[in-house]
């Protein structure tokens, strides 16, 4: 593993747990087993190391190889060409160069709808490829969106064809057209005594 991708490991762990705000550098070098300059030669700023982690993210989440459905990768595409292209080489490489898990969709779901809310509120609608798009959705289709995120997010043992359903709502007036998930805790929520 070289010390830009040691770092871009790290990087990711340390926005996960404290997002850009709480992110320290020299955390990220620590973790890294790296010099704290590296990331500074790397990435220029902790800003330009959460964007490569960003784009790394986004990239994995609208690969042809990822279990999601198509308007999440498009939504991502979107970002990710709004973001730019700086790093995304190496980012794309490194997502190659190992094999990716069920975790790794979980942690690029979770810093991807932080990125979008923290778009939402930081720029209007106007100054965004992405917020337009989004907003320009049918309702059902951004519903499919979100519940895909929420399905990598929250279920552990997500079952793949229900994240690769393009229309988890067959029919938002047919209540019986659901379809659902129940997990585990929800079935041992429903058994305990009152």
């Amino acid at each position: 593993m070289t010390s830009k991708s040691a770092l871009m490991d790290s990087a990711r762990t340390e926005i996960l747990h404290y997002e850009l705000a709480g992110a320290r550098v020299d955390r990220i070098a620590k973790a890294a087993k790296v010099n704290k300059r590296m990331l500074y030669h790397y990435f220029g700023s902790k800003d330009g190391v959460y964007r490569a982690v960003l784009q790394r993210q986004l990239a994995l989440l609208s690969s042809g190889f990822a279990p999601v459905p198509t308007v999440l990768q498009t939504v991502c595409s979107i970002y990710l060409s709004e973001l730019g292209d700086e790093v995304l080489d190496s980012a794309i490489d490194q997502v190659s160069e190992r094999r990716v898990s069920s975790e790794d969709f979980k942690i690029a779901a979770i810093l991807c709808v932080r990125a979008i809310l923290s778009l939402e509120a930081s720029s209007s609608v106007a100054d965004s490829k992405t917020l337009k798009y989004i907003k320009s959705m049918h309702p059902r289709d951004q519903t499919a969106l979100f519940s895909v995120l929420m399905v990598l997010i929250f279920d552990s043992e997500a079952d793949s064809s229900l994240v690769q359903t393009p229309n988890l709502l067959k029919s938002s007036r047919d209540p019986k057209a659901i379809k659902t998930h129940t997990g585990k805790r929800q079935i041992a929520a429903n058994t305990r005594p009152a």
